[in-house]
Parts: structure tokens; sequence; C-alpha cells
């Protein structure tokens, strides 16, 4: 109120009584819950000088506020079949990085109708809040994700392809923590779902934990094929895996 008082280039307030409007717009201050409140009286003050660019700037905060920022896809979905699908997609202004749709991208294949099964290689269905999965990716790519969160990219992407037989090619290479797991869940999930799948893999672990069966290779040769329990309790492959 000062600032325009002593400083509004017209002396006649456009006409507006100023110290008229300090009484009328005071009168609401012992309202204000929070700063944004005064922040809002504020400008409805200053709309009664009916001026174009009287503005006010928000001061320092006690609290800042922390924004997620969160990635979009660019497109709608629906929920169907118990998964979220692709609605609608947009296509965007490729040539704009602020307003490109990365559905649409060069060698990006999605189309309408088909589904979005996992984001960072872990599973997604509802319930689970789909936005949730974008939160802190708004510019980022693949590239920014770690080693275990790119493998499980790969993953979700073969999927995609709804083949009869998955083939992993030394999945866990590289991945620990929560991508483990992931990774396991995905796999159980996949055989559950009646696909084949066929792991080649050095994580022994790994492999005792989900396989029904397992063969034992060693220099391009079929040396035995049983459960797994099995083929590690023979002594001659635990020195051959292990050596002497």
């Amino acid at each position: 109120w000062r600032i325009n008082r002593d400083y509004f280039y017209d002396p006649h307030m456009h006409g507006a009584d100023w110290p008229a409007m300090k009484t009328k717009y005071e009168a609401f201050l012992p309202f204000a819950q929070n700063s944004t409140d005064v922040y809002r009286i504020i400008g409805w003050m200053l709309s009664e000088l009916a001026v174009g660019h009287s503005r006010y700037t928000a001061g320092e905060r006690a609290v800042e506020r922390k924004t997620v920022p969160g990635g979009l896809l660019g497109c709608d979905y629906e929920i169907a079949n118990g998964r979220y699908r692709f609605k609608k997609i947009y296509s965007g202004l490729n040539y704009t990085a602020d307003m490109r749709s990365p559905l649409t991208a060069p060698g990006v294949n999605v189309k309408e109708g088909e589904y979005l099964l996992a984001v960072a290689g872990v599973d997604l269905k509802p319930p689970t809040e789909i936005f949730s999965r974008f939160e802190n990716t708004a510019g980022k790519s693949i590239a920014d994700l770690s080693y275990g969160q790119q493998k499980l990219v790969g993953v979700a992407r073969a999927l995609m392809n709804d083949g009869r037989c998955l083939l992993l090619d030394e999945p866990m290479a590289g991945v620990e923590g929560q991508a483990y797991e992931a990774m396991q869940k995905i796999v159980r999930e996949v055989a559950a779902a009646g696909v084949a799948v066929c792991v080649v893999e050095h994580n022994v672990a790994f492999i005792r934990d989900l396989c029904d069966e397992a063969v034992f290779m060693f220099q391009g040769r079929i040396l035995a094929r049983g459960s797994v329990a099995d083929l590690i309790a023979n002594p001659e492959l635990t020195e051959l895996y292990f050596g002497h």
C-alpha cells in the first residue's frame, strides 16, 4: 500500500481513494491463516488501481516447498484387464524439447491399446498410482537410470513382445538390492503366466531360488542337467565351477 502511495505514477491513483482502500482491505488481515492468504489480500487491493503490471512477489518462507518433478509420457491411460493401457497417445511437437511426445519418438513403437507393464523394470498394476512411478524422472532418459534399473527396463521391453519364451542372458550381472528382488519377482510372475523362462546365469543363488530345472555347461558342452539341488550337490560340477 505504501509503495503505491509513494511511487504510483498517477497521483490521483486512477480515481481510487487509496486511504479508503487501506481501510477496506486491512479488515481482512485478522482472518488470514497464512502468507498465501496475505498475498491474496494484497492482490485484491492492487486490483483497485485498474492498471496492468501491478504485481507483488512472495517473500521468504519459513519452510520452502520442495516440488517433485514428474515425468510424463504424453498419453492418457485406462485400466483394462487389471493393467494400465494406453488409451490415447498425443503426437506432441517433437522438434521442441519441452513439448515432445516420448512415445512417438523415432524407434519407440508404442501403439494405443497396448499396455504399460512396468516402469524402470518394476511391475506396475492398479491400484498402484501410475504417476507415482514417474516421480523425479522429468527430463531424464534410460541412461540416467542405475545399471540394475536398465536391466529391468530391458526385461520389460522383452515382455512387451508377448512371446512364449523369455531368454535372459546373465540378467543378474551387476544387479543388487531392490533391482535384484524386482528381477526375481518378474521371473516368477512371467513363469506363473505360462511363459517359458530360460536363464543363462552365473549367480547360483538366483538359479537355486527360481529354476525348476538346471543345465550345467562347460566349454560349450552340456555336462549335466536336473534339479538345481542335485547339480549343486555334485562334487565334480562344484570343482569345475569353483576351481581347485
